[in-house]
């Protein structure tokens, strides 16, 4: 941002300096002298072996293109305090959007628990009912409902895990550099001793 507001008021000066005029100076000085040939002494005569010569000059240069480079410069000096007034935003809405990642996270977190335990017990339930039915004492309508039972519970769990490892990637992205959950979790595992 700090680049980006430079740029534009350097573009404001510039364009502010096309209203004044460019003014230029010219010198020059030519000296030339040889002992082969005779010096030619006229006015109009052309010898280029023997002679000096002096040319001074000025000139200037004015655009005359009105007011558009004012307006130019306007436009430019605005653009930059445009960017001035984003760069006050930005710093807060980057804190914002840290701690919308952290408690995305969080969240992501206790869905992914809640997932892990659905799992569990879609696990318990198909194994008692698969015992049951092998058993003898079990129907198949509780088999067929605890295999759907424990495939959504399944899906459910990893779509959890997607989300979860989403999370910490946003985390990551919203800091500006990459997160460590590992970390996270070993000190988490530390603090509830």
């Amino acid at each position: 941002m700090r680049e980006g507001i430079t740029a534009k008021k350097n573009l404001a000066k510039a364009e502010k300096k096309a209203l004044w005029p460019v003014i230029g100076a010219l010198l020059k000085y030519d000296v030339a002298d040889t002992n082969v040939r005779t010096a030619q002494p006229g006015v109009f005569a052309y010898d280029p072996y023997n002679g000096k010569s002096f040319a001074a000059g000025i000139g200037f240069r004015l655009d005359l293109q009105g007011l558009l480079p004012l307006v130019k410069y306007e436009k430019y000096m605005a653009e930059s305090y445009e960017l001035e007034a984003k760069e006050k935003f930005a710093q807060d809405g980057i804190q914002l959007d840290v701690k919308r990642c952290f408690w995305e996270l969080i969240e992501a977190e206790t869905k992914l628990d809640a997932a892990q335990m659905a799992q569990q017990t879609g696990k318990k339930w198909l194994t008692s009912t698969i015992l049951a039915y092998g058993s003898g004492l079990g129907k198949v309508e509780p088999l067929v409902e605890a295999y759907g039972a424990k495939a959504k519970t399944t899906k459910d769990y990893f779509e959890a895990v997607f989300k979860y490892h989403m999370a910490w990637a946003a985390l990551s992205k919203a800091v500006g550099k990459e997160v460590d959950p590992f970390y996270y979790f070993y000190n988490k595992r530390d603090e509830s001793k």
